[in-house]
């Protein structure tokens, strides 16, 4: 009877000897995952905010009635898009660490809006761009236009279907 359980109990050790380095490993092996899935949609969210404010810079320099039409691949976990004082392009960004902010800033003399008709939208220059944070392929027209009531030329972003 002695040598049944001796063999039951080498046979638990063993066992739990092997859990012992693969739950640790595991949980290692899907933290690392996890970070490299949030270092890829950054970077791919970078990419998209820099040609998005490249190409305001261009449209406006080039003058009123230039128009150029981007086709970019918006990865998961975009919360939402939106324009703060016509200066900074803010994508909110679900991670594994929670939400946070990722934020464009155009040139100093370069005013961007997105088609949204809200009166904040015109007065403050705080737009939404929220067609923009869905995923998935997605064409956006970036337009220069002479704004009457400031008098200035400004890039307008909007999503087109």
């Amino acid at each position: 009877m002695a040598i049944k359980s001796q063999s039951a109990i080498e046979y638990l050790l063993i066992v739990a000897l092997a859990l012992g380095f693969i739950v640790p490993t595991a949980y290692i092996f899907f933290k690392y995952a996890a970070k490299s899935n949030d270092e890829i949609i950054d970077s791919q969210i970078t990419q998209i905010g820099n040609t998005i404010i490249d190409t305001a810079e261009t449209v406006f320099f080039s003058g009123e009635g230039a128009k150029i039409l981007l086709e970019l691949r918006v990865p998961k976990n975009i919360i939402d898009v939106d324009i703060k004082s016509s200066r900074e392009l803010i994508f909110n960004v679900l991670s594994e660490a929670g939400e946070r902010e990722l934020v464009f800033f155009s040139p100093a003399n370069i005013k961007i809006l997105s088609d949204d008709a809200s009166p904040e939208c015109t007065l403050s220059g705080d737009c939404g761009l929220s067609g923009l944070a869905d995923e998935g392929f997605k064409k956006i027209k970036v337009e220069a236009f002479f704004d009457v009531i400031d008098q200035k030329t400004k890039a307008m972003i909007m999503e087109v279907n």
